[in-house]
């Protein structure tokens, strides 16, 4: 037989009225599974599930709307910022995204494995 948690079913549906978004999440377990944590609630030895599944769903929430919001963010301060205007500003960033001067006098952008551009020490 599998166990309990294997035969929990979860359905969650969408829809859009208007300005508001709704979900609909449908949880789905045999009855008998209940048995021993529905007596420990009467005797309120626990807490009852629809309070930690409101405040589960609610976390959930709240971090896949902050994921979204922290993933545009760093996308759009890559794409805004400035590039400096002094000669040594130029130096620093070339360095920093390799690209070397050739001995042409013009500029080789160095496509090398991440991290290949670190200088690292021997150990001994």
């Amino acid at each position: 037989m599998a166990p309990k948690t294997e035969r929990i079913k979860v359905e969650v549906t969408d829809s859009i009225e208007g300005e508001t978004r709704r979900f609909g999440i449908t949880l789905m377990a045999p009855n008998a599974d209940f048995q021993l944590s529905d007596l420990l609630r009467q005797r309120g030895v626990i807490s009852p599930l629809d309070g930690e599944l409101k405040q589960a769903v609610r976390v959930a929430t709240e971090n896949y709307l902050s994921g979204a919001e922290a993933l545009i963010s760093t996308l759009t301060k890559g794409s805004a910022a400035a590039p400096k205007s002094s000669a040594n500003g130029k130096r620093n960033e070339r360095k920093a995204i390799g690209v070397s001067r050739g001995s042409d006098g013009g500029s080789r952008l160095e496509q090398d494995p991440a991290g290949a551009n670190q200088r690292t020490e021997p150990t001994t």
